[in-house]
């Protein structure tokens, strides 16, 4: 069975090939007007020539058309994607910030914080970022930024509260 994209690819060359036909068959017909003798010929030939211009701008109605829809379905997967991504990374912003609170301080902990968002940020570009479940690439994160590990199944530590803003006087 054709994915989407290669069956859009085979449709659009298939209405190409159409319309080059249709283009070549009304240029003959217009070619053998000129020999018209009788009127019954030149009804025939006119109504050959109106069917086969009409299935020429039909073709190129039904090509622009599909041409419409594959782009919008481009850009419906792509608001599919760009969903899934920042939603795997609220899931491991939330999984990890509260860890970085809770086991650093202060400047460290806003540092650690910016690396993760970097991280999310540059892991969050490829597709890789999207495959197989999310609690592996917490961990890794959480390694990659120096934070303890947890044991699969194991309850969170109780949270500490971040410190309160400093007021510059």
């Amino acid at each position: 069975m054709l994915n989407p994209d290669d069956m859009a690819d085979l449709q659009q060359r298939a209405l190409k090939e159409l319309v080059e036909l249709g283009l070549e068959f009304s240029r003959e017909l217009k070619a053998r007007v000129a020999l018209v003798t009788c009127v019954e010929d030149g009804e025939r030939l006119a109504l050959a020539f109106h069917r086969a211009t009409r299935s020429v701008r039909l073709s190129l109605a039904l090509m622009s058309r599909l041409a419409c829809e594959q782009q919008e379905v481009r850009r419906v997967h792509r608001i599919g994607v760009e969903r899934a991504t920042q939603t795997r990374r609220d899931q491991i912003r939330a999984a990890i910030a509260d860890d970085v609170w809770n086991e650093t301080e202060g400047e460290d902990a806003e540092a650690l914080l910016e690396s993760l968002e970097y991280r999310l940020d540059l892991d969050g570009r490829f597709e890789a970022f999207l495959q197989g479940p999310v609690e592996p690439v917490i961990e890794a994160i959480r390694r990659d930024l120096g934070l303890v590990a947890k044991a699969v199944g194991s309850p969170p530590p109780a949270p500490r509260d971040p410190p309160a803003p400093q007021s510059s006087a």
